[in-house]
C-alpha cells in the first residue's frame, strides 16, 4: 500500500493544478478495407473466457509459460496460453468487451496485446513463478551462483563503520552496480558470505526485458505487427472547434487515492514503488466531465550543471484518444507542461526521444517526432524507472 506523497509536488504548481481545458470531439474513419485476421487468436480467447470463467494458478501458469518457451513449443500453443493469460487478467478485473470492428474496440484489443501482455502480464506471471519456484526458475534461466565477495567486502566495511547516512551510501553503491532496493535491514553481525548470498538472491530476481520480449514474440509478435499496420488505415476527423469540445481537468496528484493512476495510463512501470517514492516523480491525471481518470503524464526532474530540466512522459488513455483529437490533446498537455516549467523556473521542458518512454500511445508516438523539435544529449544517462524495468534516458527533444 503506497503512502500519500502529495507534499512531493512543489506548492508553486498548486495554482495550475486543476486547469480546465476543452478538446475537440471527433472519431476515426476507415480509409481502406480492414483485415482483422491478426485479432482472431485474441478474439477466440476473449469469447471463451467471457462465456465461462477459468480458474488460473498464476505461478504455475508463469512457470509453464517459461518452460514451453525454453522447450521451443510455445509458438505451437499460442491460442492455449493466450486464453489462460487473458483469463488471469480477467480474473484480476480487466476484461475486454465482445469484439467488433469499431476503432475503440480494435484499439482495446490491440492495447491488451501491446501494453498489458507485452509490458505487464508476461513479467507478472514470470515473477510469480520465480517467487514460488526459485530453484527451478533459476535453472530455467541458466543462472549459477556468482561471486560478489569483492563488492560484499566494500559494503560490509561501510555497514560496520560509523559513517553518516551509511544506509543511503550503501544503496548508492548498489545502484551503481545495478541493484535496486528500498531499504537496507541487515543484522549488525552480517558476514561477507551472507552479503554475497543476498546479492545473488537479488541478481537471480532480475527478469530481463529481452526475455519478456522473446516470449511475447512467440505468443503474438507477428500478429501484433500486423495489428499496427491495420490500425494505420484509420484517420481521425474532428467535429467542430475546440471551444465547443469535451471538457477535461488536468490535476497534479500524488495522493494515496491516486497511487494507482499509472495503471490507468497503461504503463509498464505502474507497479514501480521506488518510482512512486521518488520526490521528483509527479503525475498529472486527466479527468473527464464524470471524474473518470483518462491517463495523464509522468514527470521527473533532472539536474545537471546547475540546470534543472522537466521531463515528460505523455500517457493519455486510449479511451480519450478515441473520442477527442489526439493532436489537440497533445497540444493541451504541452501547454500545461510549459506552465509547470515556467512556474518551477527550470531550464527546459524535455521529452525523451526513446518512444518506449515518451508514450505508449501510437498516435502520440507519431505526433512527437513530427514536431521537429531540436534535441539535447545530456552528459550521462539518468534513471526514469527501476522496476519491473530499469529504463534510462540521455537524449531528449527540447520542447520549451
Amino acid at each position: 500500500s503506497r503512502e500519500d506523497r502529495q507534499s512531493d509536488i512543489p506548492a508553486v504548481l498548486n495554482r495550475i493544478s486543476g486547469l480546465k481545458v476543452k478538446i475537440s470531439k471527433g472519431g476515426y474513419i476507415l480509409k481502406d478495407e480492414l483485415d482483422v485476421k491478426s485479432w482472431n487468436n485474441l478474439v477466440e480467447a476473449v469469447n471463451e473466457v467471457n462465456r465461462k470463467k477459468i480458474k488460473i494458478i498464476p505461478h504455475d501458469l508463469g512457470y509453464n509459460l517459461f518452460k514451453e518457451y525454453r522447450d521451443g513449443s510455445l509458438r505451437q500453443k499460442q491460442k492455449q496460453y493466450l486464453k489462460w493469460i487473458y483469463a488471469f487478467d480477467s480474473n484480476e478485473g480487466h476484461s475486454l468487451p465482445n469484439f467488433n470492428t469499431d476503432h475503440e474496440t480494435l484499439m482495446k484489443y490491440k492495447e491488451f496485446i501491446g501494453d498489458r501482455l507485452k509490458n505487464n502480464l508476461i513479467f507478472t506471471l514470470l515473477s510469480k513463478a520465480q517467487e514460488a519456484y526459485p530453484k527451478q526458475f533459476s535453472e530455467l534461466l541458466g543462472i549459477s551462483k556468482r561471486d560478489y565477495k569483492k563488492l560484499a567486502k566494500t559494503l560490509l566495511g561501510l555497514w560496520k563503520s560509523d559513517a553518516p547516512q551509511k544506509e543511503e551510501r550503501i544503496k548508492s553503491i548498489l545502484e551503481r552496480n545495478a541493484f535496486f532496493v528500498e531499504e537496507i535491514n541487515w543484522q549488525p553481525n552480517i558476514t561477507i558470505n551472507e552479503i554475497n548470498d543476498w546479492l545473488n538472491s537479488l541478481s537471480s530476481n532480475v527478469i530481463e526485458k529481452e526475455l519478456v520480449q522473446k516470449i511475447f514474440n512467440d505468443l503474438y509478435g507477428e500478429n501484433y505487427g500486423q495489428m499496427q499496420k491495420e490500425m494505420e488505415k484509420f484517420e481521425f476527423k474532428t467535429e467542430g472547434k475546440s471551444g465547443f469540445g469535451r471538457p477535461f481537468r488536468f490535476i497534479l496528484s500524488k495522493r494515496k487515492m491516486h497511487s494507482v493512476a499509472m495503471f490507468n495510463m497503461g504503463v509498464c512501470v505502474a507497479p514501480d514503488d521506488k518510482l512512486w517514492n521518488s520526490p521528483d516523480f509527479w503525475q498529472m491525471i486527466i479527468f473527464d466531465e464524470e471524474d473518470n481518470g483518462c491517463g495523464g503524464v509522468i514527470y521527473r526532474t533532472i539536474e545537471e550543471d546547475d540546470k534543472k530540466y522537466l521531463i515528460a512522459s505523455i500517457q493519455p488513455s486510449q479511451g480519450i484518444l478515441s473520442s477527442v483529437s489526439p493532436e489537440q490533446t497533445y497540444a493541451r498537455i504541452i501547454k500545461f507542461s510549459k506552465l509547470m516549467r515556467k512556474g518551477l523556473k527550470y531550464q527546459n521542458l524535455l521529452i525523451p526521444t526513446d518512444s518506449v518512454i515518451h508514450s505508449n500511445r501510437s498516435s502520440i508516438q507519431s505526433i512527437i517526432p513530427s514536431m521537429n523539435y531540436p534535441t539535447l544529449t545530456l552528459k550521462r544517462k539518468y534513471d526514469f524507472s527501476y522496476s519491473p524495468y530499469h529504463y534510462q534516458y540521455q537524449k531528449f527533444y527540447i520542447v520549451d
